[in-house]
């Protein structure tokens, strides 16, 4: 699993939880996410990311989950040492 699908996985079983409503726009959402995230300047920090154009139809609580996520696993990245998330976790 790679970080970019651990990150989608954790936020679309958050969103599914606390916003059921956005559960259909998920899979557009993140796209867009992870496509600004690839092409956001560096300084700009990850709240950049959260300006991206998907429309004010699918603002909610998915992107900002998104952001949440990618912040918080990249905080436990850092303290333990940049663990690959490309090779499994467990044996």
């Amino acid at each position: 699993m790679t970080e970019q699908e651990l990150i989608a996985a954790v936020a679309r079983d958050s969103i599914a939880e606390i916003a059921p409503e956005e559960f259909p726009h998920v899979p557009d959402i993140q796209r867009a996410y992870f496509a600004r995230s690839r092409t956001a300047s560096p300084g700009k920090g990850h709240n950049a990311t959260l300006d991206f154009g998907v429309g004010m139809e699918l603002a909610g609580l998915a992107p900002v989950a998104l952001a949440i996520v990618t912040e918080a696993l990249t905080i436990v990245a850092r303290k333990f040492g940049r663990i690959s998330l490309e090779r499994p976790l467990l044996p």
